[in-house]
């Protein structure tokens, strides 16, 4: 993996008020600090040049905010130490996937203001026939009270 470093090299020096003269040219004039600022941005957006080229070939190219698509968001109620039952979130053709490699999703598990201390956990089931394969989420109450919260499912293509 790639290693990243900036370290800054602009230091303003303040200058007071009735003993430095204040001029546009030379080693200490507004010209010359604002072309070191200019200067310093540079070498910030190289760096962070570099970390997006990175992030590129360890994304296979696509940049990441293009993998994430969002699918659906869903409002659960779930009783108390309970499981939901399955929700089918998305089928897909598995000639899209080969058959060890599944589509990968992602949830986002947010309290409603009726349980704002709730402790639900996901899982994903993939379900695979012989085109398609069938993905379901199902939710567990972590807690031994009933809850509420919205789930937002995003899929990774």
């Amino acid at each position: 993996m790639a290693s990243f470093s900036y370290t800054r090299s602009f230091a303003h020096v303040p200058w007071r008020n009735h003993e430095d003269v204040v001029d546009a040219e030379g080693d200490n004039g507004f010209n010359r600090r604002f072309q070191d600022l200019e200067s310093e941005f540079d070498d910030v957006a190289s760096t962070i040049g570099d970390i997006a080229a990175e992030v590129d070939t360890i994304s296979g190219g696509l940049p990441l905010a293009g993998r994430q698509q969002f699918l659906t968001t869903q409002s659960v109620n779930i009783p108390g130490s309970d499981v939901t039952a399955p929700a089918v979130i998305d089928t897909y053709d598995n000639a899209d996937f080969p058959s060890d490699v599944p589509k990968l999703y992602s949830v986002r598990i947010s309290p409603t203001l009726t349980a704002p201390h709730a402790q639900v956990s996901h899982h994903f089931t993939y379900r695979q026939g012989a085109t398609q394969t069938e993905v379901e989420i199902w939710f567990r109450n972590e807690r031994n009270q009933a809850t509420a919260v919205i789930a937002q499912i995003f899929v990774l293509s």
